[in-house]
C-alpha cells in the first residue's frame, strides 16, 4: 500500500486528500496472512472529524513527514 505519490504510509504522516483536506495518519496495520504489507491506515482529518480507517493509501498524498504521534521530544542537557 502506498500513497499517490509512491511513499509508503507511517504514523505521523500528514496528507492531503483530492478535495485538498489535510489529516494525519494516527496508526497502520499490517494484512494477515504470508505477505506484511500494510493493509489499513487510520486517518484524524483536520476539519474535526474522527478518525476513520482506509484500506486504500493511494487515495492521498504525503505532504510531510512528522513524528509518531504522542511522541514528545524535549531538549536534553540544558539547565
Amino acid at each position: 500500500m502506498r500513497y499517490a505519490n509512491d511513499e509508503a504510509p507511517m504514523a505521523g504522516d500528514r496528507i492531503k486528500n483530492s478535495t485538498g483536506g489535510l489529516g494525519t495518519v494516527t496508526a497502520i496495520s499490517s494484512g494477515s496472512g504470508v505477505r506484511s504489507e500494510l493493509a489499513r491506515i487510520t486517518v484524524k482529518w483536520d476539519e474535526g472529524i474522527i478518525e476513520i480507517d482506509y484500506d486504500l493509501a493511494a487515495k492521498f498524498i504525503l505532504v510531510s513527514r512528522g513524528s509518531t504521534p504522542g511522541k514528545k521530544h524535549g531538549t536534553a542537557g540544558h539547565s
